[in-house]
């Protein structure tokens, strides 16, 4: 699945009635490190996007500043995670060889919750990818 480019408010609030989870990549054009991770989102989308369960979308703060503005986004890259239309946390704890959700439910060393990741972060941006990711898979029933 392809990242969806958001154009104005209307289109992110459709994205986000359309789709169990999102993933919101708030960047702009001039932004060093917003250009350095754009390959691995890229990647991530395609590996984890799943029509109607999970989204990835690219908000430039330039040209869609409303946007911005309603998630109070300050510095990019900001990564913002959604579920059902609402801001989510997300566990980006690398999980353990044979980890499952419900293990790590039981330890809470295991937990490293994050509801946004700001800056170029590529270990918590593909944990949280993952999940997501995982999660859209599993409310699909595949």
């Amino acid at each position: 699945m392809s990242v969806t480019h958001i154009e104005d408010f209307a289109g992110f609030k459709k994205l986000l009635a359309d789709n169990k989870y999102v993933i919101a990549d708030f960047y702009a054009d001039w932004c060093g490190p917003c250009k350095a991770i754009a390959p691995l989102y890229e990647k991530l989308a395609a590996e984890n996007g799943l029509a109607g369960g999970l989204a990835f979308a690219k908000v430039n703060v330039d040209n869609v500043g409303a946007v911005a503005q309603e998630y109070a986004v300050s510095a990019m890259p900001t990564f913002l995670f959604f579920a059902d239309g609402e801001r989510a946390s997300i566990n980006v704890a690398p999980r353990k060889a044979g980890a499952t959700a419900e293990s790590e439910e039981a330890d809470p060393a295991s937990k490293k919750v994050v509801d946004l990741i700001r800056g170029a972060d590529p270990r918590a941006l593909t944990a949280a990818a993952t999940r997501f990711g995982e999660a859209a898979r599993a409310a699909k029933g595949e």
